[in-house]
C-alpha cells in the first residue's frame, strides 16, 4: 500500500531545496504552508499512482461495502463485504 506522505500525493509538485532535501508546494491547499516536505501528510491525500476515475471508483465501492455491511447476508457480513470491496478496489487498478 502506497504511504500516504506528500511525497506520494498527486497535488504535491516536487523542487528541492538549499540543503538538498526533498520539498515541494501543496496544489491542493495553495494558502496553507509554503513548504512541505515528502515525509510530511495531511488529510487531503491523494494517490498519485491512480486516475482519478480510478479514486472516485474505489469511494464507490466502499460505500456500497458500507452500506451492504449493514445486512444480514452471511455470517460475519462486514468482514466479508470489506474483503470483497477490497478485492473489487484492486482489479480497478489492473
Amino acid at each position: 500500500m502506497t504511504q500516504r506522505t506528500c511525497g506520494n500525493c498527486r497535488w504535491w509538485q516536487y523542487h528541492r531545496d538549499w540543503s538538498n532535501k526533498q520539498v515541494g508546494q501543496c496544489r491542493q491547499n495553495a494558502s496553507g504552508l509554503p513548504e512541505v516536505y515528502n515525509t510530511d501528510f495531511c488529510g487531503q491525500w491523494a494517490d498519485k499512482t491512480i486516475t482519478p476515475e480510478q479514486e472516485e471508483r474505489r469511494e464507490l465501492v466502499r460505500r456500497f461495502a458500507v452500506a451492504i455491511a449493514a445486512t444480514d447476508w452471511c455470517s460475519n457480513p462486514a468482514e466479508e463485504v470489506w474483503r470483497l470491496a477490497t478485492m473489487l478496489a484492486d482489479a480497478e487498478l489492473k
